[in-house]
């Protein structure tokens, strides 16, 4: 029992890093393999750094929309 008490802190914040995780990834529009990067543990907070400084797909869709509609005059 003591070692399963020993890792609840490790699974709370992993809970939390997930909780983050997946609406960033879905804005961002990557797959569900960097929500699992995410919650690696250590490694999971460089994972959800890179996510989170990647361009959102609405942004991008708005940037070829305008690229089109320049194109056409």
């Amino acid at each position: 029992m003591e070692a399963f008490v020993s890792f609840v802190p490790l699974l709370i914040i992993l809970v939390i890093q997930l909780a983050f995780a997946i609406p960033i990834c879905k804005r961002k529009g990557v797959g569900i393999g960097w929500i699992v990067l995410c919650i690696l543990p250590f490694l999971g907070t460089l994972f959800l750094i890179v996510v989170a400084s990647k361009t959102d797909e609405a942004i991008l869709q708005e940037i070829s929309e305008l690229k089109a509609a320049m194109n056409k005059e």
